[in-house]
């Protein structure tokens, strides 16, 4: 170890998120906090894959190329060539369980070829193979809980519950029972968050994610991308011996509302290309007047139900900008001219800088799946939202949206026709609408949140404050050694 070491103090920080964009986004946001405002040392841990992919589609735009200290690394996934690398839930977590090896490879080489050795691993809560290898470094391993507290919540109840036969997670995969845990919206069996794939598919899913939260009290902090206002009483209400989580977000937040961050030097690392376009696009309209409309990174839709919105949207007379990725649609998902008799109240993209999007002053709506980062950074910048759940935490978090914040109005679930999108999308679109004032009220909370002072703002100097100190400690054995 010493010879690996630094005099200089400098903590470095190794980052591992879950394989997926909901996932990886937000640790990057982190990653960019600790490097541009406290001059942390980064090195981000991808898949082979998405490391890749990240390269290709930000050329120009990466940290490194705005001068931050965030070296990205990719490391081999472990899948077939013909495993699903893109929107396959199963795969993701095949992926996240076995990282150990490969991890310790390479803090390895990190300790042999940097002159500061990593100090610390901040890595995705499904990540628990970092915990032994955290150990086995004699570093600290912090989990990052991408989603809600509720989410958290509500796995640790559902895993308290079937530990002392309370509850059989497997028996609600199939049926329309309702299951209601202390502080959450009761939930129905398909809406549950494992409740993905197949029923096998989904009891395997529910053990992992047991096993996840289980794994937390290994670990030194349990970051959550959430703000404690949002979920004030939820920590107070978990099973006895289940820890509970560090609320940090939005990150990067007052940056984004102070207008220091801007087009120019707003740095990417998605895995589509963003189309900046549209922004100049949104330029050109009328405040509030335009719906934005995006089903996030894994959410792929039938033929017909893509005919349906498109005919709702259409009818609906809003303006729209539609995020429309590749591998969601082909020239004929659309009928014959829709695309020429929208061209100027509709604006498709593949991609898209969402964050900038919604802080736009044209846009005045949101059609989401309700993912935790679309529905975080919607309520950060005062947008109201029409949910239209499909996977995973989405159910919850759609209804939380609705009818714990009212924030939101209900698309529907599962088939929507484009007589319901029609007449929802003008409903949410109302200026009259009382869930636009919520909303602008929520996002006054969220400020407060985020700024010197506020709650979430509070955790994250604690946290800064933690690492700084722990990284002396670490630097200080090493020197004896």
């Amino acid at each position: 170890m010493a010879s690996g070491s630094s005099s200089v103090c400098r903590p470095h920080v190794l980052m591992l998120p879950f394989p997926e964009t909901g996932h990886i986004n937000p640790l990057m946001d982190l990653a960019k906090y600790l490097s541009s405002c406290h001059g942390f040392l980064i090195t981000f841990v991808n898949t082979l894959y998405n490391h890749k992919r990240i390269l290709r589609a930000n050329v120009g735009h990466l940290p490194s190329d705005h001068g931050l200290d965030i070296r990205m690394v990719g490391i081999p996934d472990g899948l077939s060539e013909v495993e699903n690398r893109d929107n396959d839930v199963a795969d993701f977590v095949k992926v996240i369980e076995n990282v150990g090896a490969v991890l310790d490879e390479l803090i390895r080489n990190i300790a042999s070829e940097c002159p500061h050795p990593v100090t610390c691993i901040i890595s995705d809560v499904t990540a628990v193979k970092t915990i032994d290898v955290a150990q086995k470094f004699g570093i600290p391993r912090v989990a990052f809980w991408p989603p809600n507290a509720s989410t958290h919540s509500l796995i640790c109840h559902a895993r308290h519950a079937a530990s002392v036969g309370e509850f059989a997670a497997e028996d609600f995969l199939e049926k329309d029972e309702v299951v209601s845990f202390p502080g959450l919206p009761p939930m129905r069996g398909r809406h549950l968050p494992w409740a993905v794939g197949t029923k096998q598919e989904a009891q395997s899913i529910f053990k992992s994610v047991c096993r996840n939260v289980e794994a937390l009290r290994h670990s030194e902090w349990v970051l959550c991308n959430s703000v404690y206002e949002l979920e004030p009483t939820i920590q107070s209400l978990l099973p006895s011996g289940y820890s509970k989580v560090c609320p940090i977000g939005p990150i990067l937040h007052a940056d984004l509302l102070q207008k220091r961050i801007t087009r120019e030097n707003q740095t990417t690392t998605g895995l589509w290309t963003e189309q900046n376009e549209c922004l100049d696009w949104l330029d050109h309209q009328s405040p509030c007047t335009v719906l934005y409309v995006s089903m996030g990174s894994i959410v792929l839709f039938v033929k017909q139900q893509l005919l349906e919105l498109a005919l709702g949207l259409e009818a609906s007379g809003v303006r729209i900008l539609w995020v429309l990725r590749a591998d969601t649609c082909s020239p004929d998902c659309f009928p014959d001219g829709y695309i020429e008799r929208n061209a100027k109240k509709m604006k498709i993209v593949q991609w898209c800088p969402q964050v900038s999007v919604l802080s736009h002053k044209a846009v005045g709506g949101f059609l989401t799946h309700c993912g935790w980062n679309s529905t975080l950074e919607a309520m950060a910048m005062g947008i109201p939202m029409l949910a239209w759940p499909h996977l995973a935490d989405q159910f919850l978090n759609s209804s939380l949206i609705v009818d714990e914040w009212g924030v939101g109005i209900h698309l529907g679930e599962g088939f929507v026709r484009g007589e319901t999108v029609e007449a929802k999308v003008k409903e949410l679109m109302s200026q009259e609408s009382p869930v636009r004032g919520k909303a602008l009220q929520l996002k006054q909370v969220i400020t407060r949140a985020s700024i010197e002072g506020g709650s979430s703002f509070t955790n994250l100097v604690k946290f800064v404050e933690w690492l700084k100190m722990n990284c002396e400690s670490f630097i200080s054995i090493a020197r004896k050694e």
